[in-house]
């Protein structure tokens, strides 16, 4: 964590401790204790607004030395995670990181959501945030990120896209996609865990599907493709609109039971939307067919409720996004 040395004189019941103003820009950051500080004390600083102390830590105090007075104090910026998106009204991401630091004992990190309508002005003056470490990407930004990046790592140049970034020591900016690694290792579990269990032979390799037909063009949908490209799972786009060798979902009843996978890369569905589905041939749909939802919320989306009724096996969203905030963190940490 970034280190600012500091003297500060100690007053009895009440210690007011502000924070360097040069490095935050304004003497609004303070920290309130009702007791006397002693050697080798670990405390949280927090923003002080107007009534209260907020309740999220933005650094630490470590303090040192001897006695009361004139005590050599370390204020540490906690190293800051966060979400650039919009509009960012659910996040998954930020409850996650929440509880995975509350239940790892990460105390010196913390994960916020970061609205953000344009990149353009906001990006620039958010990566000098002090202690930012890494940063979430979702939609619209996964590929309007790119000009602000100074190199993308190999999974962002195979998708397209970035939904993760670092940043490194040197304040230079690293792209990533995680989408790619928690799709890719998602199917591959599901796919050999569903074979396995309906297997008379418990070593039994998973068989994946021959081919896909994938919803929607967006971002996650690029990563998708890559997927599928380095598993040789062959593919089609389903668009509303025509797309270069693509379907679109007026095709679908003549071609569905050509195509054993179906992944839903579209938003329909979600929360609070509960009661649509994409406009598939669903009487069409056998035990053959293997439906995943992108959606995780709700847990059983009504495409997988309709393709449940038809036999198929279904599989949402979630454990997607487990596997790429693992691998986000996985990142973030090298």
């Amino acid at each position: 964590m970034a280190r600012i040395e500091q003297r500060l004189k100690f007053v009895d019941d009440l210690a007011p401790v502000v924070a360097n103003q040069g490095y935050f820009g304004k003497a609004g950051w303070a920290f309130y204790t009702p007791r006397r500080f002693n050697v080798d004390d670990t405390i949280h600083v927090k923003r002080r607004g107007r009534k209260q102390v907020t309740s999220r830590p933005i650094g630490l105090l470590k303090i040192h030395g001897k006695g009361q007075f004139n005590a050599a104090i370390t204020f540490m910026v906690m190293t800051r995670y966060g979400l650039i998106g919009h509009p960012l009204t659910h996040s998954f991401s930020q409850t996650y990181f929440t509880e995975k630091f509350a239940r790892e004992g990460i105390t010196n990190a913390r994960y916020d959501l970061f609205d953000m309508p344009d990149v353009q002005t906001a990006l620039p003056i958010l990566f000098k945030l002090p202690g930012l470490r890494g940063l979430n990407v979702t939609i619209p930004h996964k590929t309007n990120v790119l000009p602000f990046l100074d190199r993308l790592d190999a999974s962002a140049e195979k998708v397209g896209a970035v939904n993760v970034i670092r940043i490194e020591a040197d304040g230079t900016r690293t792209g990533f996609n995680s989408d790619y690694y928690g799709f890719r290792q998602s199917l591959t579990n599901w796919v050999s865990g569903s074979i396995r269990q309906h297997s008379d032979e418990p070593g039994t390799l998973s068989i994946l599907p021959a081919n896909a037909l994938i919803l929607g063009t967006g971002g996650a949908a690029k990563a998708v493709v890559a997927a599928l490209n380095d598993l040789g799972i062959e593919h089609k786009m389903v668009s509303r609109m025509s797309l270069p060798n693509g379907l679109t979902y007026a095709d679908l009843p003549n071609v569905i039971a050509d195509y054993q996978l179906v992944v839903n890369c579209s938003p329909v569905g979600t929360f609070p939307n509960t009661t649509a589905a994409p406009d598939l041939p669903y009487n069409q749909l056998t035990a053959q067919h293997w439906l995943y939802d992108l959606v995780y919320n709700p847990a059983e989306t009504e495409l997988m409720r309709r393709g449940k009724q038809q036999g198929a096996a279904v599989m949402n969203g979630y454990q997607m996004l487990v596997l790429q905030a693992e691998k986000a963190w996985e990142i973030w940490q090298e």
